[in-house]
């Protein structure tokens, strides 16, 4: 057959004619330079999240409670009057224990003490200080996001 070049040789170089497919790309493979990422979050640990950078940078105060999450805990319920006018002001869901009209707003106090009636949907909530505005934005913004 006559002279052939030793290819064994340049092994380190390219992969040979009788190197299988499979050795070839682990040998490419090895010549790839793994990329540096330089950036910031390369530097983190990786189990801190968005909210736990800015709250540590200072940019985000840190809260134990969202406002939304603290006026639910702290509910409390309307009185017969208040009931009243919401009924009458027809700011009501129907989806009550007999599939009547149940109230769509709800009176809660925030951290300081101050009195908020409430009106929400799976979307969306609303807090306001007097009744009737909660009353308002029921009907104007927040019965659409039903």
């Amino acid at each position: 057959m006559g002279n052939v070049p030793n290819i064994s040789a340049n092994v380190g170089v390219a992969p040979d004619l009788h190197t299988s497919p499979y050795e070839k790309r682990k040998i490419l493979k090895k010549k790839k330079k793994k990329k540096k990422y330089n950036n910031y979050i390369s530097h983190l640990d990786g189990k801190k999240t968005a909210r736990d950078i800015l709250i540590q940078t200072g940019q985000l105060e840190e809260s134990s409670k969202s406002e939304y999450k603290t006026l639910k805990d702290n509910k409390e319920a309307l009185t017969p009057e208040e009931k009243k006018e919401v009924m009458d002001k027809k700011a009501t869901w129907h989806n009550g224990i007999t599939g009547g009209p149940s109230p769509a707003v709800w009176k809660s106090k925030d951290k300081s003490g101050k009195t908020w009636y409430v009106t929400n949907t799976h979307r969306a909530w609303q807090k306001r200080p007097s009744l009737k505005g909660a009353i308002s934005i029921f009907h104007s913004f927040i019965k659409g996001t039903a």
